[in-house]
């Protein structure tokens, strides 16, 4: 049997140390700690200064137990899908079983944990995590992603139909968009519906734009106060936040399906930054054809929309 590599995806205080245990004692694996090795090699758990020596340890340390068959739990908060992406690209001559685990814990609820622990991450650390989280899906080279919900998470932000009903009224104050919030989205369903896409795609159309709830800003990137509203990474605390919506109105909804409407709604703004055939192909490399087809018919419908009075 191939050893197990299990890695851990999760914002700070998302529970994820606690899982890494009783995964270790399940599979009788090594936990390979990024915090660990940082207090190993420096003294200090808090020293970000010699994150490459860490994480070069932490990797050496794991391909070391794989070779020897023996299965290992990689944790640490693992946010951005190229890290992952190339480091599974390390274990390519490995034989291994590569699963991630994502650590499906609310944004409010992480800093609550996070305020209760004796060594607490800057909250300021948490929200930059947040805004640059990536959700996890098999482009990486996953055989097998597991999500664990936060107690009593699911559904928290209720049905996407709810959502839409309650951002009727939100002024999105940019140029871009002539109808409020929920409109755009109501209409971005509307034309996607129209090529009969199935509920996933349906479900990412309806609330593809949650996250400029949370990023609305008049203040660019320079830390100018301008007149327009801004939001940045809203497509990927859009993503982290749709794990927490009501899907329960369609039977056909597993968790791999959530994970597939975040996915659609963290690079739903990619095809406004493709301008040319060999970032299309890059995409579509990454992507996969189904995704990329997906992604297509969600990027038409938002455009449109743009145009709708």
């Amino acid at each position: 049997m191939k050893p197990k590599m299990i890695m851990m995806c999760g914002l700070p205080a998302s529970g994820k140390s606690t899982k890494a245990v009783e995964l270790a004692k399940k599979y009788n694996a090594n936990i390979h700690s990024s915090d660990e090795i940082r207090k190993e090699l420096s003294g200090d758990i808090n020293n970000q200064n010699i994150n490459d020596l860490v994480f070069q340890t932490l990797h050496n340390r794991i391909k070391e137990d794989l070779k020897h068959n023996k299965s290992c739990v990689y944790d640490a908060t693992n946010i951005r899908y190229k890290q992952r992406k190339g480091f599974l690209c390390e274990l390519e001559k490995i034989p291994c079983e590569k699963i991630c685990v994502l650590m499906a814990t609310p944004y409010e609820d992480c800093l609550k944990n996070n305020n209760s622990r004796d060594r607490k991450v800057p909250e300021t650390v948490i929200e930059d995590m947040y805004k640059h989280f990536d959700v996890c899906w098999f482009y990486e080279g996953w055989d097998k992603i597991e999500i664990i919900y936060y107690p009593n998470s699911k559904g928290i932000y209720g049905c996407p139909f709810e959502w839409v009903e309650s951002v009727k009224n939100f002024n999105q104050d940019n140029s871009h968009h002539f109808l409020t919030l929920g409109e755009h989205c109501s209409e971005v369903a509307k034309l996607v519906c129209k090529d009969e896409i199935d509920n996933v795609v349906r479900f990412a159309s309806l609330i593809h734009d949650n996250g400029k709830c949370f990023t609305k800003t008049f203040e660019n990137s320079k830390g100018e106060i301008t007149k327009e509203a801004h939001y940045y990474n809203h497509e990927r605390v859009g993503a982290y936040n749709s794990l927490f919506f009501d899907y329960s109105s369609a039977e056909d909804i597993t968790d791999i399906s959530v994970l597939h409407i975040a996915v659609l709604i963290r690079w739903h703004m990619q095809s406004y930054f493709i301008k040319n055939e060999k970032a299309d192909k890059k995409y579509k490399n990454l992507w996969g054809e189904d995704l990329y087809n997906e992604l297509v018919s969600l990027h038409v419908a938002d455009e449109m929309s743009h145009f709708i009075l």
